[in-house]
């Protein structure tokens, strides 16, 4: 292409070099100026594809590294998302996991709320059956721990 361009450039220089030797307002003159002026125009013309081939060759490189760019950016916004799926997840498991363990402390803090009071009503009981082993239950102890027996909530 730029063999091309300096090909016509010197057939140019050559023709207006050649404009010198013509007598002016003859028709030789007038005819090599207008093939002048075409091989100006198709120069012109030809200097304008360059342009717009290269302009088009830039604007391509410029999307590709566009799209490059972009493509780097997704994939690292999609390592932060997995990323913080992975934390939410663990999150999510370390809360379940201290759920679970609230859920145990609650259930054996129930079962020791109902339990040790029958364990001491049943040692005392015991006792007072033994305290009492001649028949009636005639002491105040005894009587006051049979109304305790129903577990209050």
């Amino acid at each position: 292409m730029e063999e091309i361009n300096k090909l016509m450039d010197e057939e140019i220089v050559s023709q207006i070099k050649g404009l010198k030797t013509l007598q002016a307002g003859s028709q030789e003159q007038t005819a090599a100026v207008k093939n002048l002026t075409a091989l100006y125009e198709a120069r012109i013309n030809q200097e304008k594809v360059q342009l717009d081939a290269d302009d088009k060759r830039e604007k391509r490189e410029m999307e590709r590294e566009q799209h490059r760019a972009d493509e780097t950016l997704r994939k690292s916004q999609a390592a932060d998302e997995a990323a913080a799926r992975e934390r939410d997840l663990k999150l999510k498991e370390a809360q379940a996991e201290d759920q679970k363990i609230d859920r145990l402390v609650r259930a054996g803090i129930e079962m020791l709320g109902i339990g040790l009071p029958l364990v001491c009503y049943g040692h005392w009981f015991r006792k007072g059956l033994k305290f009492e082993e001649t028949g009636s239950i005639t002491s105040s102890m005894m009587r006051n721990l049979i109304n305790k027996f129903k577990t209050k909530k």
